[in-house]
């Protein structure tokens, strides 16, 4: 069973999830009641959290919630989720969600790939958003940088049938990387053409205007009959 929070120190609640938090928050009141957490064993019902039944959509590492809130503010007939692990990021995200009065948003304090496992039950999430996260550029880091066969199985496992998945990042070597990584993934998963739609951008876009962003569409493949 799984519940929306009143008030919580954040280091606690996310101990489980979170190998290590940096600095030391609390949240309070309605900032934290954005929150979502377990209670007990299982994964969350998000139709009974929001109370409705809606396509649901994900951003992975939400940061400060720009890009976040934007999406929810533009499509308010979705219900989005945003997780991020650092405790500062959590955070702004929940006071940007509080302050926009956004009922259509939740916040999990919790790390990749292990929160996708974790609060995604099997064939629940339409769209995965994973944005510029951390390139780790050089050669002995790699083996930290988060897209891999393990974190591309949690989002097969959890996306839709017919779900996305949209990839961003400004750094050309990994985006290359990237690529190498899905053709060598044995699920299913195939790459679409970029929708025409134009996404908000994030606060990382935001800051370093001017530069190449490289993005990438996947949809999950329907099972051969």
């Amino acid at each position: 069973m799984f519940h929306t929070i009143k008030t919580l120190e954040l280091r606690s609640y996310s101990r489980e999830y979170i190998p290590q938090m940096r600095g030391r928050r609390t949240l309070t009141g309605d900032e934290a009641a954005t929150l979502v957490g377990p209670v007990g064993n299982g994964l969350p019902d998000w139709a009974a959290i929001f109370g409705r039944d809606a396509p649901l959509e994900v951003d992975l590492g939400c940061g400060d919630g720009t890009f976040l809130v934007a999406m929810a503010q533009s499509y308010p007939e979705r219900n989005f989720v945003g997780l991020e692990r650092m405790a500062g990021r959590l955070r702004s995200v929940c006071r940007k969600v509080i302050s926009h009065s956004l009922p259509n948003v939740r916040v999990v304090a919790a790390d990749l790939p292990k929160g996708i496992s974790s609060f995604f039950d099997r064939e629940t999430v339409a769209v995965f958003h994973f944005l510029f996260p951390d390139p780790w550029p050089k050669r002995r880091h790699w083996p930290r940088r988060t897209f891999n066969d393990d974190f591309l199985r949690c989002l097969a496992r959890a996306l839709q049938r017919d779900g996305l998945l949209h990839l961003a990042t400004d750094h050309a070597d990994y985006f290359v990387a990237m690529q190498r990584v899905l053709q060598n993934f044995e699920g299913r998963l195939t790459s679409k053409p970029l929708p025409s739609i134009e996404f908000p951008a994030s606060a990382f876009e935001q800051k370093f205007q001017g530069r190449t962003i490289h993005r990438l569409f996947l949809q999950k493949k329907l099972p051969e009959r």
